[in-house]
């Protein structure tokens, strides 16, 4: 007996469409995934039976898009999960045809991890996947017929090396290699492969990983009946920002845990297994979320522990020390998201692009990542204010979110990450930091400098110059006082695990403990390399930021020229 409702036997293309709002709904109401997951699948299948039965197939095919660097573990596990997407929800298979190709984009540095991309990526050809490999050879290739000054888009044209020269530099000259597959019937989908085709949700304390979202099939519903030209998604599970700016909020979570757990004795009944576990919604997992117009729902998070079975306190602060050096690679233990459930038609304006999942059409490849040489962070939310400001009602946020996983279980760690160093004693996050704190700069800038019109019309140097300093000084007071409180934190943390506790006895759990607490004072503390190296490039970063703003303009006329040109070959 069918557990969720079913639409009619014989029913036709267009009412299998029009109930699977229906059928969603069911779903996620109920969520009895066990049982009513797989019948939901199958609501799929019998759309794909309707194009094997002679529905005309006018369906978007889509090219998903994925800059690598050093990472074969990850795209392994990414590409799995495309796999089973496709097996579980056969988009584009009912009509003969292949709709979903991948394209991967190699930027590695180890020849170990090149070689292993390749395999990889041939692996899953040979299981039916297509799967094309964007290599370094050809980029460079790609380089050399560009134009010089458009080393304000790709960095160097004639560069010593072609590894590491980061994701959004990755991203604007695959933009390029897309003109090989441009078709009006094509959509340019880019994901991150530290994502997968998943959702997170949480269930009576749980963290369950489904296959519950046909990402394919809404993104074609969308695009073909709304007028759409660029979308973005979100991530669920780890945050999609640095450890830089999550610090303050980790170290107020981990004084109630330490509280919680001074409250009774070691054998005592583990607590931490919430019902509902609370859900990082409005970036909550932010520091310094007010400056994006969010406000804080909760002082603290609770820690929901992952142990399985009867076990005491003891046991979960043993399981969770062990994952406290997992926060520096961009996990947060006890931030998470998850998804709640909305349907994918129900569009939002967007101002933020996020780079590790968005869909464009060909159209908006003239929309690169802009400033990518300065390797700053937030070049998906400088991207987003430009497109909200070009596309307005075009540019639009869709309740699509990917399974975002910072780190691979058979590491307990991420495989690479730029700008976080694991080669000293000390976990060194100051690169990313840097990174982190000039895009924030950039980033404000950009806010108001679109205010104003920009880029359809530009300021003078001098007054781009005046507004970057303006905003370079409002930022360092904030980043300032978020140090202050940080130390402050930090300090009463330290207090807290050396008074009176039962932990102490536990060495392996106090030695993890102790690791961690020096990391964060070694990149948090008044004399941390991060703040030192923020003040080192001070003057080189804001004359960098000022120029890259100001020739935008003129460099997008070009890259836009140079697209068309492509096309008249």
């Amino acid at each position: 007996m069918p557990l969720l409702p079913t639409a009619p036997p014989q029913a036709t293309l267009s009412e299998l469409e029009a109930f699977t709002t229906h059928v969603e709904q069911a779903l996620w109401h109920k969520q009895a995934f066990e049982t009513d997951l797989a019948q939901y699948q199958q609501h799929f299948q019998q759309i794909e039976a309707c194009y094997q039965q002679g529905e005309v197939d006018n369906r978007y095919h889509f090219l998903v898009v994925m800059p690598i660097a050093d990472r074969p573990l990850h795209l392994q596990h990414c590409l799995h999960s495309l796999q089973q997407q496709l097996k579980l929800y056969g988009y584009g298979q009912g009509s003969g045809g292949n709709k979903v190709k991948v394209l991967i984009t190699d930027d590695s540095k180890d020849p170990k991890a090149i070689q292993a991309h390749q395999d990889i990526a041939d692996d899953f050809c040979q299981q039916g996947l297509s799967v094309s490999y964007f290599g370094q050879a050809q980029q460079r290739a790609l380089l050399a017929d560009l134009p010089e000054h458009f080393q304000h888009i790709v960095g160097e044209t004639q560069p010593q090396s072609m590894a590491h020269k980061g994701a959004s530099i990755s991203r604007n000259l695959t933009y390029l290699k897309l003109k090989q597959y441009e078709n009006p019937q094509t959509l340019f989908y880019f994901i991150d492969s530290d994502q997968e085709f998943n959702t997170l949700v949480n269930q009576h304390g749980k963290a369950l990983k489904l296959d519950a979202i046909n990402f394919f099939y809404h993104l074609d519903q969308i695009f073909r009946k709304q007028n759409v030209e660029v979308l973005t998604g979100k991530v669920v599970g780890d945050p999609p920002v640095a450890p830089a700016v999550m610090a303050g909020n980790f170290l107020t979570d981990l004084q109630a845990f330490f509280t919680q757990l001074g409250q009774n004795t070691a054998d005592y009944p583990c607590p931490f297994h919430p019902q509902q576990a609370d859900s990082a919604e409005d970036a909550a997992y932010h520091d310094m979320a007010d400056l994006f117009g969010f406000k804080a729902k909760n002082s603290s998070f609770d820690y929901a522990c992952t142990l399985g079975g009867t076990h005491d306190q003891a046991a979960c602060l043993a399981d969770f020390s062990q994952k406290l050096q997992r926060f520096f690679d961009g996990e947060h233990p006890t931030r998470k998201s998850y998804f709640n459930y909305r349907p994918a038609s129900e569009l939002s304006p967007a101002r933020t692009i996020y780079t590790g999942n968005y869909v464009f059409k060909p159209s908006a490849l003239m929309y690169f990542i802009p400033f990518a040489p300065l390797k700053l962070r937030m070049a998906g939310p400088v991207l987003g204010r430009i497109l909200q400001a070009e596309l307005a009602e075009r540019f639009v946020s869709s309740n699509l979110p990917m399974l975002h996983k910072r780190t691979v279980d058979e590491l307990g760690s991420a495989e690479f990450r730029a700008g976080v160093s694991h080669e000293k004693t000390q976990i060194d996050l100051s690169a990313e930091f840097e990174r982190q704190y000039f895009g924030d700069v950039m980033l404000f800038s950009i806010i108001s400098l679109c205010e104003q019109g920009f880029p359809q019309t530009c300021p003078q140097h001098s007054d781009i110059e005046q507004l970057v300093q303006q905003i370079h000084t409002q930022m360092q007071e904030k980043y300032q006082q978020k140090q202050a409180n940080i130390i402050e934190s930090l300090q009463a943390l330290k207090i807290q695990i050396k008074i009176n506790g039962w932990w102490q006895t536990q060495t392996e759990t106090m030695q993890a403990l102790q690791q961690f607490l020096n990391s964060i004072a070694y990149n948090f503390d008044k004399n941390a390399p991060s703040y030192q190296l923020i003040a080192r490039s001070k003057t080189e970063r804001l004359k960098a930021i000022t120029a890259a703003i100001a020739a935008y303009p003129d460099i997008r006329q070009q890259w836009s020229a140079h697209l068309k040109s492509l096309c008249d070959i």
